[in-house]
């Protein structure tokens, strides 16, 4: 199913009123169904000339939604399947409640923190199966222009891997097995993490104010 873009429809005169037809993904392979809308009486008051027409048969598509692309990727979750959110909701549940090595609250807050800022807006209605390195790549950009930084951004990614490889067949299989490429996605490196470290001034002042044994540790 190749995503429509431009719609200008076709005019069609139905009990003396121009209406526009045009073509709208609908759920089902490759189903696509036909919508019809008033445009304005035949003539006489309310009457549009034809490039006036024109102008509202691509307002009225536009208002439909039928061109946009998230109206697209709905249609095709629902046609390949699961989301990515719902997988998402899934994984994260199964992450605590599992008897192997359950994360902790903490943690399911941050990865919860992750979904809803950048993953559930960005890539939540798309089928889970369409969360190859080319959207991550996509994702990726988007949080480097909002500023953020290189080890959040690769923490980020991380989550989507994990929520892509969480969906296995009844044989415990991934089902959409990934090869991440760093390279492609252009993943930002993590530089030399800053460690605050004592001076042997500092040092001495606190041994000098130590007692016991403290002052040898």
């Amino acid at each position: 199913m190749a995503r429509r873009s431009g719609q200008v429809g076709y005019e069609e005169v139905k009990r003396r009123w121009y209406h526009v037809r045009f073509q709208m993904d609908v759920p089902g392979p490759e189903k696509r169904a036909d919508g019809s809308k008033p445009i304005c009486p035949f003539s006489g008051p309310g009457s549009l000339t034809k490039p006036e027409r024109l102008t509202r048969r691509k307002q009225i598509i536009a208002a439909s939604g039928a061109d946009t692309e998230e109206h697209f990727n709905r249609v095709e979750a629902f046609n390949h399947g699961v989301t990515f959110r719902k997988q998402a909701e899934w994984w994260l549940n199964h992450a605590q409640t599992r008897k192997r090595k359950p994360i902790k609250r903490a943690t399911a807050l941050g990865f919860t923190s992750y979904l809803n800022k950048w993953l559930n807006p960005n890539l939540g209605d798309l089928p889970l199966s369409s969360a190859n390195n080319l959207v991550v790549k996509g994702l990726v950009t988007t949080m480097t222009k909002a500023g953020v930084s290189p080890k959040m951004v690769r923490s980020v990614i991380q989550v989507v891997q994990m929520v892509v490889a969480s969906a296995v067949n009844q044989n415990g299989e991934k089902i959409h097995p990934r090869t991440s490429d760093h390279e492609f996605i252009d993943l930002p490196e993590v530089g030399d993490q800053w460690q605050p470290v004592h001076s042997s001034e500092t040092m001495r002042a606190i041994a000098a104010g130590s007692a016991g044994r403290e002052p040898t540790l």
